[in-house]
């Protein structure tokens, strides 16, 4: 499991997330949203925004945000694009974890 927190396109944070530690291509499952579930509704469904960055402490990742009924419990999902290429899938490979992804994504400015 991964700390993250999920951020508007501007930088402003929507919810502080746990996400699984298996991917499935560029596509992460969150495993729970640990706080602002409010914000992350009102961006999801209030403005029907769905691109966000993941900041996962000193990467930043552009995703598409999306989520899905799992039994009783909404499931949120994020899939990873490539910095500068627009909206086109990472392609990351069956099975890849979060942290290789993280060393070849965009490291931010100190």
């Amino acid at each position: 499991m991964k700390n993250a927190t999920i951020r508007d396109l501007d930088g402003v944070a929507l919810a502080s997330v746990v996400l699984d530690d298996h991917s499935d291509g560029p596509r992460l499952s969150v495993g729970r949203v640990a706080g602002g579930k409010p914000k992350l509704l009102g961006h999801y469904f209030g403005k029907g925004l769905r691109q966000v960055l993941l900041d996962s402490g000193d990467f930043q990742f552009l995703a598409i945000l999306s989520t899905a009924w799992k039994g009783t419990s909404r499931q949120w999902f994020l899939e990873l694009r490539a910095p500068g290429y627009g909206l086109e899938p990472i392609d990351l490979g069956e099975g890849t974890k979060f942290p290789e992804m993280a060393r070849n994504s965009t490291r931010l400015a100190p």
